[in-house]
């Protein structure tokens, strides 16, 4: 409640508030441990991307941040997963 009474106290007192960074995604290295998760699955002709992805772990980056994984989309394109 004595941020209502004085405000201009606690801004005074407190220190001024700094962003949060995200820390950053090393995509060489989840593209290779997705890529050999990937090589390591068996029959993946009737397993869905989504399907593929779950079973690898990879928290749907090869539906969201394909482009960042080059090594994995190759895969997928030479088993006929992607539509390119």
């Amino acid at each position: 409640m004595f941020y209502y009474n004085d405000k201009a106290l606690i801004d005074k007192v407190l220190p001024k508030q700094i962003k949060a960074v995200a820390p950053s995604k090393d995509w060489g290295k989840e593209d290779l441990r997705t890529a050999e998760s990937i090589r390591n699955l068996s029959d993946l002709s009737s397993m869905s991307i989504t399907e593929i992805g779950r079973l690898v772990n990879e928290h749907g980056y090869l539906r969201s941040k394909l482009s960042k994984l080059p090594q994995s989309a190759l895969l997928l394109a030479e088993q006929g997963k992607l539509n390119k």
